[in-house]
């Protein structure tokens, strides 16, 4: 309840000799509460509660690393879905004469999606393994996808 009961400690202050304490209490905010939270998946959190909990891990020495990646990933999604929107219109509103070809353009729609949520998934492994900065984990999909449905639209659009 709001401390850690120590035994056999050494106290080592820099500059000074080391002392031992046989028992010692250590004053504490972190509480067992807290401390199971922190193992437990970043989706399960709500994303209100989510800054707050990444701080309190940060400043008690645990790895805030999924909860961090997994909130921006959160603040990115609506961008990742005018992407996605974008990129389906860059499949369906060609300039076609009876609707020929629908079926090559909903296959190739298709692909685009599977290959875009693999990319994403692929960036978040990256950044989960620190090889990649979070921002750019989290973001590179939804910009990528956007800058790629753009420049398709204004190339069949100006084409």
């Amino acid at each position: 309840d709001g401390a850690f009961q120590l035994e056999a400690v050494w106290d080592i202050v820099p500059g000074m000799p080391a002392t031992f304490h046989a028992a010692t209490t250590l004053q504490t905010s972190i509480t067992m509460s807290t401390v199971q939270d922190s193992f437990a998946a970043p989706e399960t959190m709500s994303f209100w509660q989510l800054p707050a909990f990444i701080r309190f891990s940060e400043q008690s020495g645990f790895s805030a690393l999924p909860h961090k990646l997994y909130w921006y990933s959160l603040l990115a999604s609506p961008w990742l879905l005018c992407a996605m929107v974008l990129i389906a219109a860059a499949f369906n509103l060609t300039a076609n004469v009876r609707l020929a070809g629908w079926t090559q353009r909903g296959m190739a729609g298709l692909s685009v999606g599977f290959l875009l949520y693999f990319f994403t998934r692929f960036l978040y492994a990256l950044g989960l393994s620190a090889t990649l900065p979070l921002l750019l984990a989290a973001w590179a999909p939804a910009l990528v996808a956007s800058m790629l449905g753009l420049a398709y639209l204004f190339h069949r659009e100006d084409g």
